[in-house]
């Protein structure tokens, strides 16, 4: 009997879920220029730092508590799409009362711009592969204007018009994984298995290509993927609807659901995390308008 009972107890170890190793925040740092405000923070490749205002004004490189201006257009700051050696913006502007959109590329040595496309409700959509595609309303195309119906051996997903989309090769998925509403921060996994998003007022959720969803997080904004695909950085804010009255940092290990809260101030609102590309670091920015780093130990 008390072998049978050791045997049992082996067995039940064995199957349990192995629980993720903890996140360790070795210290946070404040790396903006004493006195400025900046926010939306984001690395790229090279795990260097890049900024904008509150509105999405612009998009400068940050380092050394100094800023180096890449662009000063509207909406250059928001969600820009690194590649090697470029960075791919989608500023905007008004004209005759209707907003147009300039998908714009930027060299991060020369810092020389060059407009690719040019026109309303467009925007840049980054793909498993790397490629820059560009959806609008009506169609995807290719940087150069070339329709792609066919992206080949490779694959997207996005939202658009209150769905997400997805699309490999050929094939093309329009989907409501969570049923009605609004989607936003769409996001595919590293191993291009796995595609997370926000659901307006619903939290962030974890899904398959086939739409089924793998996990929900009620409480999680603005999320995005760790390097390794095994976390997910997020905020977790509150309001009073009008204002902001509470936001924290925090990291989860979205197949166990486990989380961390990175943050825990009580002078600060964190909000907005960006992972920097070796998993290290994760930036945010305050509510006040400062940049801060978290070092992280996994």
């Amino acid at each position: 009997m008390p072998r049978l009972l050791f045997f049992l107890f082996i067995m039940i170890a064995i199957a349990r879920p192995l629980k993720a190793s903890d996140i360790i925040v070795e210290k946070i740092e404040t790396v903006s220029p004493p006195g400025e405000r900046w926010f939306h923070p984001v690395f790229d490749r090279e795990n260097r730092l890049y900024v904008s205002t509150e509105n999405y004004i612009g998009l400068y490189r940050l380092a050394n508590n100094k800023t180096e201006r890449l662009s000063e257009a509207k909406g250059a700051g928001f969600r820009p799409r690194f590649l090697p050696d470029e960075v791919i913006v989608n500023p905007w502007y008004w004209r005759n009362g209707r907003r147009y959109f300039r998908v714009t590329k930027i060299n991060l040595k020369t810092l020389k711009a060059q407009t690719m496309r040019e026109g309303r409700f467009i925007s840049p959509v980054l793909s498993a592969k790397g490629n820059i595609y560009v959806k609008s309303d009506v169609v995807l195309t290719t940087l150069n204007n070339t329709v792609s119906s066919n992206v080949g051996t490779d694959s997207l997903a996005y939202a658009q018009d209150s769905l997400i989309i997805l699309q490999a090769g050929t094939v093309i998925k329009k989907i409501k994984p969570a049923g009605e509403g609004h989607y936003i921060w769409v996001g595919m996994s590293p191993d291009k298995k796995h595609i997370l998003f926000r659901k307006a007022g619903a939290g962030a959720f974890v899904i398959d290509w086939s739409g089924t969803v793998m996990a929900r997080f009620p409480k999680a904004n603005a999320p995005r993927w760790s390097p390794d695909g095994r976390y997910i950085a997020c905020m977790e804010d509150e309001d009073d609807g009008y204002r902001y009255t509470a936001s924290d940092i925090f990291i989860i290990d979205w197949r166990s659901g486990q989380k961390w809260n990175i943050t825990r101030s009580d002078d600060a609102m964190e909000m907005y995390p960006s992972w920097s590309a070796d998993g290290r670091r994760l930036a945010f920015h305050t509510l006040q308008g400062e940049i801060r780093v978290a070092y992280l130990k996994k």
